[in-house]
């Protein structure tokens, strides 16, 4: 009897260390599968656009579990160790601006150029706000626009209001081409669609130099009209991968070839920091974001009203130096923000 009872207390001690010593590899096992997914998986496989479709900012919880962990546990630094861990490779994805409390305190107008950025949501079918007096009231320099279309059963349908356009800003230059529309204030030399109609590139004037403009629409990554166990959603999510890709490239042709020109690359990407490396696939442009007095810049919204994603972006290169970084949102307009960067050409 007392060699079953002590077997019985050793086994139940067995028991409480195995439970007590749980927490490390699960805290391991979670490093190590982060790790993977950063070196190997992000970007670089559609069923990955899916996943990441969580909002970023979320990514925070993951060094707060792993310090959750270190309850109860003998050896807590390890566990803050991890969470350190966590933290250092997670952070680029979490879209956070540390530089927003600086940003917010040295917010003044500068007087360089105006750009305005805006998915429009569907060209003007807002029957509560004239969507050009609103584009007016910002009074920019150069708007750069997408989706210049109607929705035909959330199918879009193209238009030409080129004339009515035209009428509603007098003194601008006017461009467009597929869905896509600058206003400038500055000529357009020449312009081009690439072959995936989700990108326009064009050439304006301003003053002595060149500047290059990129015009972004990036196709959706997911139909949510079809259910996540519907072949048809997968289909959807590869073949939208493949388009997306395309356009990536697009973008990363042009930003090489105009590489010697004051280049801006902007607009709906439908893509998170989350979901891909956007400096690796537009050829490490900069992000205006930085200059946001927003901790977690935001840009569109969903259906409740709330933002938690930021897909839409404003990219630069080295001959460009921006002052500032706002949005603009009229929920009567666009569920997108509209993206209003001050800045000057080197």
């Amino acid at each position: 009897m007392q060699v079953n009872r002590e077997r019985s207390a050793a086994t139940a001690n067995g028991l409480v260390r195995v439970f007590a010593n749980w927490r490390h590899p699960v805290a391991a096992t979670i490093l190590v599968l982060s790790l993977i997914v950063e070196l190997w998986i992000i970007g670089k496989y559609a069923w990955w656009n899916v996943a990441a479709s969580v909002p970023p900012m979320l990514l925070t919880l993951l060094p707060l579990a792993m310090l959750l962990l270190a309850i109860r546990a003998r050896r807590k630094w390890i566990f803050v160790i991890y969470s350190l861990l966590m933290l250092l490779l997670w952070f680029p994805r979490m879209d956070i601006n540390l530089a927003a409390p600086i940003n917010a305190l040295n917010s003044s107008e500068a007087s360089g150029l105006k750009v305005l950025s805006w998915n429009t949501e569907f060209w003007d079918e807002s029957d509560q706000i004239d969507m050009y007096e609103f584009l007016r009231s910002e009074e920019q320099d150069i708007y750069i626009l997408s989706e210049y279309e109607y929705n035909d059963n959330w199918q879009p349908l193209l238009i030409d209001r080129y004339d009515e356009i035209v009428a509603n800003f007098p003194g601008y230059y006017v461009t467009t081409e597929y869905e896509f529309v600058i206003i400038s204030k500055f000529p357009v030399l020449d312009y081009e669609l690439g072959a995936s109609k989700q990108v326009l590139m064009a050439r304006l004037q301003v003053d002595e130099q060149e500047l290059v403009i990129v015009d972004v629409h990036l196709r959706p990554h997911v139909d949510l009209g079809n259910s996540m166990i519907s072949p048809v959603f997968w289909d959807y999510v590869y073949e939208r991968h493949e388009r997306r890709l395309q356009g990536f490239e697009e973008i990363k042709r042009y930003v090489e070839r105009e590489h010697d020109r004051p280049v801006i690359v902007t607009g709906d990407f439908n893509t998170t920091v989350l979901m891909t490396d956007l400096g690796e696939m537009t050829g490490s442009l900069h992000d205006a974001a930085r200059y946001s007095d927003e901790l977690f810049p935001t840009t569109w919204m969903r259906p409740d009203g709330r933002f938690w994603w930021r897909i839409d972006h404003f990219l630069y290169n080295d001959h460009i130096k921006v002052h500032s970084y706002d949005t603009v949102h009229d929920v009567r307009v666009s569920d997108h923000k509209a993206l209003v960067v001050n800045l000057d050409l080197k």
